[in-house]
């Protein structure tokens, strides 16, 4: 009976230990998985956005391969995205891209696929939708401030005003001079009637 009462004592603190065990090991396993979780959901976080700048490039490159009729040609080039370009969660603000700088709001294909068949370059593009497309060029045109034609249209917005030649204080840590926003450059800070003008030329800055 005594070792009979030791055997059933024995079992019953094996039961006891291993049920800890497991707790242990099942509370281990949570806090593995919510880890995991976590850190998977910031990298799939992280990765949407980074293929959203992705999407947009390859959606120029596409368009510019395309690019050959008049209809086409225009597509490209009064294309443009709303990009976070540096992922911070947001849409505000300037960013870089190579050489120039943009709104997120508001990213031209003929930005992100600069020379496109070293011919549908911004210059070009401006002038094309100037004179075929003159609602698409108002949608691009905004002075070198980030100001729509009128003000305050929203639908010309692109929520930020670029460094320019103008601005009287630097830019924190720019790295290209101001003469590679794309709007200076390409002369859009121009109505579309005046760019179609006889004695109209384009008056961007040198680049020195």
């Amino acid at each position: 009976m005594k070792k009979r009462g030791e055997k059933s004592l024995q079992m019953i603190f094996g039961l006891f230990m291993l049920l800890i065990i497991s707790l242990v090991v099942l509370a281990m396993f949570f806090r593995f998985v919510k880890q995991g979780t976590g850190k998977t959901s910031q990298e799939l976080e992280d990765w949407a956005k980074e293929m959203a700048i992705e999407s947009a490039k390859s959606e120029c490159e596409r368009l510019c391969n395309q690019a050959g009729d008049e209809a086409s040609k225009i597509e490209f080039c009064s294309k443009a995205f709303q990009v976070d370009w540096d992922e911070d969660g947001s849409v505000e603000g300037a960013a870089q891209y190579g050489q120039w700088w943009f709104c997120e709001k508001k990213v031209p294909c003929f930005v992100l696929v600069d020379n496109c068949k070293r011919t549908y370059t911004g210059h070009y593009c401006r002038d094309l939708l100037a004179q075929y497309s003159p609602n698409k060029y108002m949608n691009l045109h905004l002075d070198v401030n980030g100001i729509a034609p009128d003000g305050n249209d929203e639908d010309y917005e692109d929520g930020c005003a670029l460094p320019h030649s103008n601005t009287a204080e630097d830019i924190p840590n720019r790295i290209y001079p101001t003469e590679y926003n794309w709007k200076e450059r390409f002369c859009f800070n121009e109505t579309y009637k005046v760019v179609l003008g006889s004695t109209w030329s384009c008056t961007a800055p040198s680049i020195t």
